[in-house]
């Protein structure tokens, strides 16, 4: 039976959302990319959440969006998870919520997660059940 996506603990959005960066990799069972990339990310509402800065047509979007699932690493920790595309269209407060966010935590550094093209290119990321 596969595993089910689960909201994130009041610890795991702590330590997520107070570490810079963390290790993102798409994969589902026998099947994976080699594509692994370094990521900020940011907790709103009780999720989290990761930008691609090259949009929708960066190669680790298309892999979480074509497989689902995979892990993300941060030091000696890492979780399995699932990946849920959140376009801004779909909702345009979040993706305010979300660039205000990323605002915050990376001041200057903000705008190559906070552009159009980057905002049509935000994923949720939920822990996975085992």
């Amino acid at each position: 039976m596969p595993a089910s996506s689960r909201t994130c603990t009041p610890d795991e959005l702590d330590v997520l959302d107070t570490a810079y960066s963390v290790h993102l990799h798409a994969h589902i069972e026998g099947s994976q990319t080699n594509d692994s990339v370094e990521i900020g990310l940011v907790a709103v509402n009780g999720s989290v959440f990761v930008r691609a800065y090259q949009g929708p047509a960066s190669r680790w979007y298309q892999a979480t969006q074509s497989l689902g699932t995979g892990w993300i690493r941060l030091g000696p920790t890492a979780w399995n998870v699932a990946f849920s595309a959140v376009p801004a269209s779909a909702d345009p407060r979040l993706a305010d919520h979300i660039d205000k966010a990323y605002v915050r935590k990376y001041g200057g550094l903000a705008g190559a997660a906070t552009g159009d093209r980057m905002r049509q290119a935000t994923i949720r990321v939920d822990p996975l059940t085992p």
